[in-house]
């Protein structure tokens, strides 16, 4: 496959995402627009948020990004940490860890460890001027050195292959597998052929479970869908794209990218829950941290993550 070919292939997927935003023009602005916000590159939001004001996003494929690092509630109260700017918005809560004090709990230690040396990690290559600010890409873990540290320029993110995740095809239409949720009994997971704890996708929807045709899951909002990191590799150059939607969309992406380059691509999950809700930056491109820390009102130890960086 040629480098020609993985563009086209790259430039296809973007156009799709523009298209899903029903907008008619995809701006470079923040402006309110016929009640719809407009794109932002590298992050296209939808142009209607979820009943809970929260706005789906995807991040455009990338083999690198600049991001500013959120830190966890109690390193922000120890800097005084009052809003973080620059930024296009929240995009990723990491899973009981912090790449800024490098807190890490014991119970994302023993998941990180368990990762296969094919499976991806976040590697963060900080900025040498700017505080918090530096490029995220993905490796495999067999490619970790002695220097890289989960919790200092690692991040963990849990992760299923789409040949893992129980799904198939009929008539033409996707069926994915959904069962009750172990995080939430109201709602649905997506089932993989995992076993253990890593059987359920903490994913979820407010659904009948069973095998059910994938397009019933395209509600997005507090209790249905969440956040994503979708990474294939091609030709020894690894890709991701972050999606904050609905299940039907996560899914569907996932199969598209497969399609496209004749892959196995990887979805990676850092945190669920309440973290599957984002924040979008005002006009000014900032988000102050009394939001951040509304969505974990009674952990001192959530809330690092990363931002976009506005300016790329």
């Amino acid at each position: 496959m040629t480098t020609k070919t993985i563009y086209l292939g790259l430039i296809i997927l973007l156009l799709g995402l523009l298209i899903q935003c029903n907008n008619n023009s995809a701006k470079i602005s923040l402006t309110n627009s016929t009640n719809c916000f407009d794109t932002i590159i590298p992050i296209i939001y939808n142009c209607e948020p979820s009943e809970n004001g929260d706005y789906a996003f995807h991040s455009i494929p990338s083999k690198q990004l600049k991001v500013k690092l959120i830190p966890n509630l109690e390193t922000r109260i120890k800097m005084r940490f009052n809003e973080v700017d620059g930024i296009i918005g929240i995009h990723q809560f990491f899973l009981d860890h912090d790449l800024v004090s490098g807190f890490v709990h014991p119970f994302t230690t023993n998941m990180f460890n368990k990762l296969k040396p094919a499976d991806f990690v976040l590697k963060y290559h900080p900025d040498s001027v700017k505080l918090l600010t530096g490029t995220i890409s993905f490796i495999h873990k067999a490619n970790l050195t002695q220097l890289d540290t989960l919790g200092k320029n690692i991040a963990f993110f849990r992760q299923w292959r789409l040949s893992e995740i129980e799904y198939k095809l009929q008539n033409g239409q996707v069926y994915t597998k959904m069962d009750i949720c172990k995080f939430d009994t109201r709602c649905a997971c997506p089932q993989s052929k995992k076993t253990g704890n890593m059987t359920q996708i903490p994913i979820w929807q407010i659904a009948e479970t069973g095998y059910q045709p994938l397009n019933k899951y395209a509600d997005f909002g507090h209790e249905n869908g969440g956040t994503v990191v979708i990474i294939w590799e091609v030709n020894n150059e690894i890709w991701f794209q972050d999606v904050h939607s609905s299940w039907n969309v996560i899914l569907n992406r996932t199969i598209e990218i497969s399609k496209a380059y004749n892959i196995d691509p990887a979805i990676c999950i850092s945190d669920a829950g309440p973290f599957a809700r984002k924040l979008k930056a005002d006009k000014n491109f900032r988000v102050k941290v009394i939001d951040i820390d509304a969505l974990a009102r009674n952990g001192k130890r959530f809330g690092a993550g990363y931002a976009y960086l506005h300016e790329q």
